[in-house]
């Protein structure tokens, strides 16, 4: 039985104020599940990871956006992290041996006072870490978009084309603007975008939640157009 909008805001009212944190279990998995009708139940999990990641995303981006920092600015400081986590890396794998062997002291005794488990396979382990977090750093550079000519809800249109690329790719449905039935792309990328940012007074979201799916759906219908005359 197809829920009426009512009904609908009625049952993500419980759910609009919860942290990312929390989203890994409980209510808003339910949700998720519930709304996205899976061609393959196996592939629930990989789904649901995905779903996740574009809140975070999304919240990232948001939350940077309010802050005092230009797109400038964080890419600064991000370029700055991967400059130094680069320094350090190489600082590590050049370090003279007696060196190593006073911090590697300095790091057993600290392990010995916790109690846990010290081995001189540390080194290189730290290596690897600096390796790891350059390439975070440089993921992260990629989320920045530029401030210049970025429509005011940018973030908010990437999120529901991220969640439109899901719902094709695990429902094997195509993405479209329809309301009717019991599972539909609008009820699925409604619940999480209202999860995703319930700062946003409820006329304004729906408002620019409209406008994004239009955008969503123009896009996907462009892209079969293309596809069908190659």
């Amino acid at each position: 039985m197809m829920r009426t909008e009512d009904e609908e805001h009625d049952a993500l009212t419980g759910l609009e104020h919860v942290d990312v944190s929390d989203l890994l279990t409980g209510e808003f998995r339910a949700a998720v599940c519930e709304t996205l009708p899976l061609a393959d139940p196996s592939q629930r999990d990989n789904a649901f990871n995905k779903v996740i990641l574009e809140v975070r995303c999304y919240r990232g981006l948001r939350q940077s956006k309010h802050s005092n920092l230009s797109s400038m600015e964080v890419r600064q400081h991000l370029r700055r992290g991967l400059d130094l986590a680069r320094d350090l890396e190489k600082w590590i794998a050049n370090t003279p041996p007696i060196v190593r062997d006073y911090v590697l002291s300095a790091m057993g005794r600290e392990a010995k006072r916790r109690g846990s488990t010290f081995t001189e396979q540390t080194w290189p382990d730290l290596r690897e870490r600096f390796c790891a977090l350059q390439e975070r750093i440089r993921e992260a550079l990629k989320f920045v978009k530029s401030d210049r000519g970025r429509p005011e809800n940018a973030e908010l249109n990437d999120l529901v084309r991220s969640l439109a690329l899901i719902w094709e790719e695990y429902t094997n449905h195509k993405f479209s603007l329809t309301k009717k039935g019991d599972h539909t792309p609008y009820a699925f990328v409604r619940m999480v975008c209202r999860v995703a940012d319930s700062r946003i007074v409820a006329s304004d979201f729906d408002r620019q939640l409209g406008t994004a799916l239009r955008l969503a759906t123009r896009r996907f219908r462009r892209a079969r157009q293309e596809c069908s005359k190659k």
